[in-house]
């Protein structure tokens, strides 16, 4: 194991500093007195955190903190890492896997108190609980969360409830990214209830193996303003560019809400799908919303290596027949080709 650098106390009582970035295998053992009146931007990289106390006196040290950056990796002994900054705007927490966590009782926890973040970015799979407070000025967040319990089955119907706790938390957003791994999460929860988005015009989804389209219903209706809808991830979760198109490895149907959302009658400007590849579930779902998405200005698709060939004269044509949308097809390089881009206006 390489030996652990330690910090120098003459650090943490600068009058002068404005930023600062620790990165690599250093002990963070905080002393008390901390003292940095002047410090906007702090970076935090693959610490070792030695207790839980030694970054509460670090934050509370430093009353103009704007931006934050912390990457946690392995094992260390902080197990409640606590994030209460009032100044706070820009907050990054990275959290990776941790292997030595499944053999251990004792619960990672975080917790945010930050009222005034505007960008949020949360990439945790290492935390058996997620707690962030009300964001009433959030503007944009990026969430992937995850855990793998193992032996601790009991703690997760807690996290799914934590997860749900997450997405009111950011109920004011007005830009949303959330990865498969963290709707995947949701399915822990003993209880469904997603808040309405009341200022959200963008939103990027990954949709999980298991339950694919079934939450989009929902995040329709919670989205009464939405104007943009990206699948970053795909439909039909394609993955790596071996994957074979013909072979159906998902295990879900779309299965349209009762009722039109209001976002798609009102507000719904521009759909953009990644990895497409022209099978059954896709194709329903776009021509549900070509067909609902009444101001619908342009659908954007970026095809998969193993696209079907078939699906874009039909797509286009029925965008023809259903609403004003342009549509505008991707088709990636092959056999030595480059990269076409069809686009297709409808009445031409």
């Amino acid at each position: 194991m390489p030996e652990l650098g330690e910090l120098p106390r003459s650090l943490f009582t600068s009058k002068t500093v404005v930023l600062l970035k620790i990165h690599g295998r250093f002990m963070f053992n905080v002393p008390d007195n901390v003292r940095l009146p002047n410090l906007k931007i702090l970076h935090l990289h693959s610490l070792i955190y030695l207790d839980d106390a030694s970054p509460q006196r670090l934050f509370s040290g430093c009353p103009a903190l704007e931006d934050l950056e912390i990457i946690r990796h392995g094992w260390d002994y902080a197990w409640t890492f606590d994030v209460s900054v009032p100044s706070l705007k820009r907050f990054t927490l990275k959290i990776s896997r941790n292997k030595m966590k499944r053999f251990a009782e004792c619960e990672c926890k975080i917790m945010v108190n930050a009222p005034n973040i505007e960008y949020l970015e949360i990439s945790d799979f290492g935390s058996d609980r997620i707690l962030i407070g009300g964001l009433p000025c959030l503007v944009e967040a990026h969430v992937s969360i995850f855990m793998l319990f193992g032996y601790w089955k009991k703690r997760e119907k807690e996290y799914g409830n934590d997860a749900y706790g997450l997405l009111r938390s950011l109920s004011n957003v007005k830009r949303l990214s959330l990865t498969a791994s963290t709707l995947k999460s949701l399915r822990y929860a003993d209880h469904a209830h997603l808040p309405t988005f009341c200022n959200l015009v963008h939103l990027e989804l990954g949709l999980d193996k298991e339950n694919g389209l079934l939450p989009l219903p929902y995040l329709l209706e919670s989205s009464p303003k939405l104007e943009v809808l990206v699948f970053r991830e795909g439909i039909t979760l394609p993955g790596g560019l071996t994957y074979n198109c013909r072979v159906r490895d998902y295990k879900y149907h779309w299965i349209p809400p009762q009722e039109i959302p209001n976002c798609l009658i009102c507000c719904l400007k521009a759909i953009v799908v990644h990895q497409f590849c022209g099978v059954e579930e896709e194709m329903n779902l776009l021509k549900y919303l070509l067909k609902n998405a009444m101001v619908s200005e342009k659908m954007i698709i970026f095809c998969h290596r193993g696209y079907s060939v078939n699906f874009g004269e039909e797509l286009s044509n029925y965008a023809k027949c259903t609403s004003n949308c342009k549509f505008i097809l991707h088709i990636p390089k092959c056999q030595g080709k480059r990269k076409r881009k069809l686009r297709i206006v409808p009445g031409s």
